[in-house]
């Protein structure tokens, strides 16, 4: 347009565009909506609507304005405003003569009236807008009018499920209370009660008007589709919970025998599902309460009768034959397998009839004409000679068809059924996957006249290499994008996929696709357990995973990277013969398994991985990885490497280094002289820290890259919402390496958080793998997820123990020795444990276990205490101690043989009594604690030979020592943790030690610390669970098992 316009008139159009500017009213809608509150604009806007605008005048650009306007009580308000244009906006000066002065509706009026008079078309387009606007808020508050909401509880009394009404207040985040129970005259009403939503009230009136006087089932057809209207409320629920029951697969029903003694009993089951409960709608269903899901069985039987069959009677042998001719007679060839049965594809005959079923789909409807032979003849429905006629069997036949979604046509044919949905994705399902089934079952199936094609998409991933440890998975489903497909979100098509167990239907367009139920399964699980780039298709997948994902047979799997080929030819391949390892000491030499380690290490970080080196304590973990250092420093590095370790444990990465490869330039940062050395990292070649310091000069490391961080005693990032976890993981490295041979002492998060330090995402969300694999073995010893869980690790974890690779390790005794209290000592205990149990009981009472465990944990410690020795909770006290007097009689006798003994206790209180009996028996000794300040002192008088006897606290002294010299190791106390105790156990049963080792661990009979010593076999199933083959048990404490352990 403007082509033909010259630049005089396109100037004298911008003129009078800025002139009609001028005169519009310069407050735009969304200043005066800040000027004042939604409850005033609305009673302006019914100002401006009524006409109470008296008068109004303002000058040419609206910088003052005066007005008047009618009150609602018949008063007169005069207004002033002044409107003063700034840089950045407006400024507005109002006044009114109401009370409210400044921010009242006959101001807000004024304004809006100006608005809509002086803005050209926007003035006409509010009204409307605002007309619209009301209808929507006047559209929402007619829905959301109801205070109240019906809660649908469901409950089983009596192995039947039963529905409750209970009334509650309406949440829009649907979280609800327990609510309340309706009243006999709402539960008989037939009239809506006030404040309560009428579609709810409609729905259980519906519900209660198919069922007689009492508890209400949900029952056949219409039970089935009430339950697909109560879980579209979302407040269908199971008992006292209160998270909302959601729909789920369709499970198939599995029959199986199990055979004591001379009788058989038939077994109704759902694979995978513990507890559920059946549901007598047509088609039956399942309620799941674990998980609160509730889904479709694949059956050919009502709900009925399947409640009837989990009731039958057990079957003598002698009479199994005839009973089961009956089964098959009533129920069909196949519905209930022979106990005898074989593997073969199609059932053995025993009915005396059998379905013949033709099926169509003319004008896209989806038509089924039923006959039975009987006889070889075919007869409709009920229409066989009496003499032959199996209603029961036709019965069950027209069942599964009713189940499946066919209904009898209406009319004189009563051999003809419709299904119920005209869908092709139907007609697809019922052709490919349900037709066989029947065939499978000995129906014989005509399906010529029902024209689909099978057409199941390819589904690929090509696969290459990602950043670091990851490769990048794109998935491949031709003519549709994946991230569509999963997304799983079409209505339509959602109800078939619960019942489909072989296929996944998706939109594609008018038409639709397919493609495996493994598949979509597969690629789902992926989705939630790796990061998904949906607008590329692409997973994140850990490279440790790759194994796993070439052994996948739902999809095809391309490499599409030559680096991932040798990958996996390397992880295949043989180890490999020693190699020469260069920048150690002269005279330096690794064990063969030390050797191995090494190459571990280097085969990580050739490939971009990262790692935990397990092996247990003793056997060199520090030396390995200082060959590993040495000799990755004959090429350029990236950066400094890291090594952060407990503060106990620097002087031993010192000497160790001094000793192994004194050619690494060690910068130890440790006390406060190492303000400088921070300014200064980017240029160390090796720099040693701690944990604690580490925290406090994070700022320093953060800005860094380095070529290696390696955390020793890695059990100290265990907790990831630990702060030094979190802060350590945001450290950037090439090479991640976390060396502990406790990588587990609790649990298995503590294992994960150490894996993703060495290699983020390898075992996804904390969720993710909660759900996965920490409460499938945890909580339900599940070998299964155990075994995934060990294969998905096992190239990360290097675990060798001493019976594996140090043969030459002399034996290790371990004896068990039980006291009993001495008689005050006892009366004692008992009188603590009274009490303590009566106050744990009032405090279980008022406050529950959660908010009771700290109470819990100081009675435990306060028992624990009397077991060493009574003065520990009073120091007067002329009680004796039995552990105390044990070794007062066999230490003497101990040392005269020429055994070299350490004591380990928790207590350093308990190690100040023992420190003083020695002195009384004249037995010199060493004590290292927490607070011992010369540490190096104490352990070389004990090695030394100064000493023979080493008092040492659990945790000042439990890790980083080699005190090998010791032959004999006393446990004083145990500890609820077999990790710890080994580990304290291992600074004399380590490599280099000469002599058979004797390890005595003293425990008081009918106690806490018999109870512990229990539990402590719990706690290392958990580790057997992922370097060994043993079976795993692993519970939680409730107030009985608490309760338990302090019960004398």
């Amino acid at each position: 347009m403007s082509a033909n316009l010259s630049k005089n008139d396109l100037l004298a159009i911008f003129e009078e565009i800025k002139q009609e500017q001028a005169t519009q009213f310069p407050l735009s809608e969304r200043f005066i909506k800040q000027l004042f509150k939604p409850p005033v604009l609305s009673k302006a806007k019914e100002y401006v609507a009524n006409g109470q605008i008296n008068w109004l005048e303002h000058n040419h650009d609206f910088s003052v304005i005066d007005a008047s306007v009618f009150g609602n009580q018949g008063s007169t308000f005069t207004q002033h405003i002044e409107i003063k244009k700034l840089a950045n906006g407006f400024a507005v000066d109002r006044h009114c003569s109401c009370n409210a002065k400044t921010n009242c509706r006959h101001l807000a009026a004024v304004l809006l009236k100006l608005k809509i008079d002086h803005s050209g078309d926007y003035g006409q387009d509010y009204i409307i807008n605002d007309w619209f606007e009301e209808l929507t808020t006047l559209k929402q508050n007619q829905s959301a009018q109801a205070k109240n909401v019906l809660l649908f509880v469901l409950d089983v009394e009596n192995n039947r499920v039963i529905l409750t009404p209970k009334i509650a207040a309406f949440s829009a985040e649907h979280q609800y209370t327990l609510g309340r129970n309706l009243t006999d005259q709402q539960l008989n009403s037939f009239v809506t009660p006030s404040d309560l939503l009428e579609t709810d009230f409609r729905l259980y009136s519906w519900i209660r008007s198919q069922n007689a006087l009492g508890n209400l089932e949900l029952r056949g057809q219409w039970g089935f589709n009430a339950l697909q209207q109560l879980i579209a409320s979302q407040r269908l629920f199971f008992g006292r919970s209160r998270q909302s029951i959601k729909a789920d697969s369709a499970e198939d029903l599995s029959f199986s025998w199990s055979h004591k003694k001379d009788l058989i009993q038939l077994n109704v089951s759902l694979t995978g599902k513990q507890s559920w409960f059946l549901l007598k709608t047509t088609p039956p269903t399942y309620l799941d309460t674990e998980s609160l899901r509730i889904g479709r069985l694949r059956t050919p039987l009502s709900g009925e009768e399947v409640a009837h069959i989990k009731a039958i009677p057990a079957i003598h042998t002698a009479n199994f034959d005839r009973v089961y001719k009956q089964l098959a007679a009533n129920f069909g060839d196949g519905v209930i397998p022979h106990y005898q049965s074989s593997e073969r594809k199609k059932i053995k005959r025993v009915a005396d009839t059998c379905a013949v079923v033709d099926v169509s789909n003319s004008n896209n409807q989806l038509k089924l004409t039923l006959t039975f032979n009987y006889q070889d003849g075919n007869y409709a429905p009920n229409s066989a000679p009496a003499n032959i006629l199996n209603a029961s069997l036709e019965n069950t036949v027209i069942t599964e068809l009713t189940n499946l979604g066919f209904e009898l046509c209406k009319g004189a044919l009563q051999n003809e059924f419709v299904f119920n949905k005209q869908s092709v994705i139907h007609q697809h399902w019922f052709k490919y996957e349900v037709l066989p089934k029947l065939r499978q079952r000995g129906w014989k199936v005509t399906d010529k006249k029902l024209v689909i094609k099978k057409s199941i998409t390819n589904v690929s991933l090509d696969v290459k290499r990602g950043k670091g440890h990851q490769i990048v998975s794109k998935i491949m489903i031709s003519n549709a994008k994946a991230a569509t497909v999963l997304a799983n979100d079409n209505s339509e098509f959602q109800s078939l996929n619960r019942q489909s167990e072989l296929f996944y239907y998706y939109a594609n367009g008018k038409q639709f696709g397919v493609i495996t139920k493994p598949a979509f399964d597969t690629l789902t699980d992926f989705k939630d357990r790796f990061e998904f780039i949906k607008t590329r298709d692409e997973l994140l997948i850990p490279l440790s995973f790759l194994v796993h994902l070439m052994k996948m047979s739902c999809f095809a799997v391309n490499l599409v990277d030559d680096s991932l080929e040798s990958y996996l030819a390397e992880l295949d391949a043989p180890a490999t013969a020693t190699t020469v390892l260069h920048g150690l000491n002269a005279g330096v030499r690794l064990r063969e398994y030390q050797q191995q380690g090494v190459q571990w290490l280097q085969f990580l970080k050739r490939h971009q991985l990262g790692g935990i080196l397990a092996d247990d304590m003793g056997l060199g973990k520090t030396l390995q990885v200082i060959a590993f250092l040495a000799n990755a420093r004959q090429r350029e590095q990236a950066g400094p490497t890291l090594i952060v370790c407990p503060t106990s444990l620097v002087s031993n990465w010192q000497n160790e280094m001094a000793k192994f490869a004194s050619s690494i330039k060690v910068t130890t940062l440790f006390g406060s002289a190492r303000i400088e050395q921070l300014q200064h990292l980017a240029q160390a070649d090796c720099i040693l820290t701690t944990y604690p310091l580490l925290k406090r000069d994070i700022a320093y490391y953060s800005p860094l890259y380095f070529e290696n961080i390696i955390l020793d005693e890695a059990q100290y990032i265990k907790n990831d919402s630990a702060q030094v976890s979190r802060l350590v993981k945001r450290l950037n490295a090439q090479f991640n390496l976390c060396l502990s041979g406790t990588p587990i002492e609790n649990n298995l998060f503590e294992l994960k958080s150490l894996l993703d330090f060495a290699m983020p995402s390898l075992l996804g969300s904390q969720a993710h793998f909660k759900q996965h694999f920490q409460t499938p073995i945890e909580r339900d010893a599940d070998s299964d997820r155990a075994k995934e869980l060990k294969s998905l690790i096992l190239p990360f974890i290097l675990r060798r123990t001493k019976a594996e690779v140090a043969q030459e390790l002399p034996p290790k005794t371990e004896l068990i020795k039980e006291f009993e209290f001495e008689a005050q000592q006892k009366d004692i205990y008992q009188s603590i444990t009274d009490s303590l149990e009566e106050k744990m009981v009032d405090l279980f009472a008022s406050q529950g276990a959660q908010k009771s465990k700290l109470a819990f944990l100081e009675a435990l410690l306060k028992l624990r205490q009397i077991c060493c020795h009574p003065r520990l909770i009073d120091e007067h006290t002329s009680a004796r101690s039995a552990k105390l007097d044990w070794l007062s009689s066999h230490l003497p006798v101990m040392l005269s043989e020429g055994r070299n003994i350490i004591i380990f206790s928790q207590f350093t209180s308990a190690l100040d009594i023992i420190a003083q009996q020695l002195a009384s028996l004249e037995i010199n000794y060493s004590l290292l604690t927490g607070q011992t300040r010369h540490r190096d002192k104490m352990i070389e008088e004990f090695t030394s030979g100064q000493t023979s006897v080493f008092l040492i606290s659990l945790k000042a002294g439990g890790t980083g020592l080699n005190l090998t010299q010791a032959d004999t190791v006393i446990h004083f106390d145990p500890w609820w943790n077999p990790a710890v105790e080994k580990q304290a156990t291992d600074r004399a049963y380590r490599i280099g030690q000469t002599n058979p080792v004797f390890v005595y661990k003293l425990i008081m009979a009918n106690s806490i610390e018999q109870k512990v010593f229990k539990m402590q076999q719990h706690k290392q199933a958990l580790v057997d669970a992922l370097f060994t083959e043993k079976s795993m048990s692993f519970t939680k404490f409730d107030e009985q098992q608490m309760l338990s352990l302090i019960k004398s």
